[in-house]
């Protein structure tokens, strides 16, 4: 069984009801976010969750071959079928040279035309913590391992002056051992005040999920960084070869090629799987499957059934009608969680003077209202969408819904006959 550990090491008991969802920041034990630009010693950074994936790899190396992938075509066989991957129109190459610059010992010139060394310090990763998310919710079984899962954020910030830029990196871990123990270690966070205290206590639990012994099930990204424009957004999903040491494309999970929307064939296939999607799974034959999946617009929902309500129900299992039409309309576009942007925009240029050429997809202002936390004096530096919390209809939010599961895996009797089961939310609250 898995002990709940608080700062001091002692053991705790989590007593009464959880404590109602005021903001966003509000419940750490269900999403930590990580406020910028400070040091946070107690959670880990980029380096260390590549290197723990990298399997004895050189990190810098394991990390350029997956941003590369990003430049060149990529294929997958599955069931017979080739999936591909066209390379992105703006590439990796801004990012890459902005990295490379940080590194007076690399000598490159404004564009890394010509380097005197090529050396990625992951000391100086451009990607920023942004959240921990606990997902113990989506676990089938409270008194057994049952695909529960815990995922770390990260942000892409531009190198050379620490602006946000559009690439968010996801990694996702499957918790090994019976659901209510890892929800009873993360329930001991939302007794704790101070937020170095929250960050220690889950940093304790990112460590046995993430670093001695990760079982990630997954890398995803969402980004716009790579595309043509700041609205060219793209999802791609991948997987550790443990035995090439290397990030490899996998298909991004419930979602269809673009190309399928509005199709005959997709529409006859939503109609035929009624019963698997009002569950939450769209289980896609490979065909259908694809290793890079675009947003037409901010506001995409897949449309082929002829029936709203089925087409609805579709649309809310895949990544960019989870992203797009199933979530609330608001300024704050693509992404469920993102660093947010300074008051000030941030200067671009052609990449003669070192920064990355990007605009926001998102106003620059300060944070909205909903991402602060409790203490006016500690406002967040993470944006957070309206699906996750809405301020307006908290009790309506995804976060409320995630509480709820968790508060069942916490009371559940693994004493009685028959563990108790628990049925799994709609996949729209499962993979997003």
């Amino acid at each position: 069984m898995v002990t709940p550990i608080v700062p001091n090491g002692n053991q705790t008991t989590i007593d009464g009801p959880a404590p109602a969802i005021k903001t966003a920041a509000s419940r750490p034990d269900l999403l930590l976010l990580v406020e910028s630009g400070k040091v946070h010693g107690a959670l880990p950074s980029f380096r260390t969750v590549m290197t723990s994936l990298a399997g004895g790899r050189d990190v810098a190396d394991f990390t350029r071959a997956w941003l590369r992938t990003y430049n060149t075509p990529q294929t997958l066989n599955v069931g017979g079928v080739t999936l591909t991957a066209a390379p992105r129109p703006r590439g990796t190459e801004a990012l890459e040279c902005a990295w490379l610059r940080q590194r007076p010992a690399n000598g490159c010139d404004a564009t890394c035309g010509a380097c005197d060394a090529r050396i990625l310090d992951m000391d100086a990763a451009p990607f920023e913590l942004v959240a921990v998310v606990n997902r113990v919710d989506i676990g089938t079984n409270a008194c057994a391992e049952s695909g529960a899962e815990a995922r770390l954020v990260f942000g892409a910030i531009d190198p050379s002056n620490k602006a946000p830029l559009a690439l968010t990196v996801i990694f996702e871990y499957g918790l090994r051992g019976a659901t209510r123990d890892w929800a009873r270690r993360f329930a001991t966070v939302r007794s704790l005040r101070k937020v170095e205290d929250q960050e220690v206590a889950v940093g304790n639990i990112v460590r046995s999920f993430a670093l001695e012994s990760p079982h990630l099930l997954r890398m995803r990204t969402n980004e716009a960084l790579f595309g043509a424009s700041s609205k060219d957004w793209e999802f791609r999903e991948f997987n550790v070869d443990s035995s090439a040491r290397a990030f490899v494309p996998a298909p991004v999970a419930s979602s269809p090629a673009l190309a399928l929307n509005r199709s005959p064939a997709l529409g006859t296939w939503i109609r035929d799987h009624q019963s698997d999607i009002k569950t939450g799974k769209n289980p896609l034959p490979a065909e259908y499957q694809t290793l890079a999946l675009g947003f037409p617009d901010a506001r995409f929902d897949w449309s082929a059934s002829g029936d709203p309500q089925q087409d609805k129900a579709f649309s809310s299992n895949t990544c960019n009608g989870c992203h797009g039409g199933s979530r609330p309309q608001e300024p704050f576009e693509f992404q469920l969680l993102a660093l947010a942007p300074a008051p000030v925009a941030p200067p671009t240029n052609s990449g003669s003077g070192g920064g990355l050429v990007y605009t926001p997809s998102v106003p620059v202002t300060p944070p909205p209202a909903n991402v602060a936390v409790d203490e006016p004096t500690h406002p967040s530096t993470v944006l957070v969408s309206r699906f996750l919390f809405d301020p307006d209809r908290p009790e309506k939010s995804e976060l409320a819904h995630r509480d709820t599961s968790s508060q069942a895996i916490l009371t559940a009797d693994c004493s009685a006959p028959n563990s108790v089961r628990l049925t799994p939310q709609p996949l729209a609250r499962r993979v997003h």
